[in-house]
């Protein structure tokens, strides 16, 4: 996983008439509980619209939604969240691969570091 950006969708129309729907349901349910949730995140998208924010996502396929198996193994990459390629995510792709090439050869040196010792003890 590593950190992707994108900017917060602004709210439409049929975003509002959807957020009326969902208040007058949780209102006529007697819900006070869902009604405080959803006019608090409704709030809460209105301050947010527009801005970028970043999440974790997957560094191959850029979803946020990855689901393990039973097994505990990762699902199939969803190539459609990918928007295409651009010359920003290979310029991003390579910048992950030299962090994570620099965390590889630091937990290498530190296991070759513990073998001369252990060795060195025997």
């Amino acid at each position: 996983m590593v950190l992707g950006t994108y900017v917060v969708r602004w709210i439409e129309a049929a975003d509002r008439a959807a957020n009326a729907r969902e208040v007058a349901r949780a209102h006529a349910n007697g819900d006070d509980e869902l009604l405080q949730i959803v006019t608090s995140s409704f709030a809460e998208w209105e301050n947010e619209q527009g801005h970028r924010r970043e999440r974790l996502v997957c560094a191959v396929c850029e979803s946020s939604w990855l689901t393990p198996t039973a097994i505990g193994a990762a699902r199939p990459h969803r190539r459609d969240a990918a928007v295409g390629p651009s010359w920003d995510r290979v310029r991003r792709l390579r910048q992950d691969i030299q962090v994570l090439q620099a965390e590889l050869d630091r937990v290498l040196d530190l296991l070759e570091t513990e073998g001369a010792v252990s060795l060195a003890a025997r």
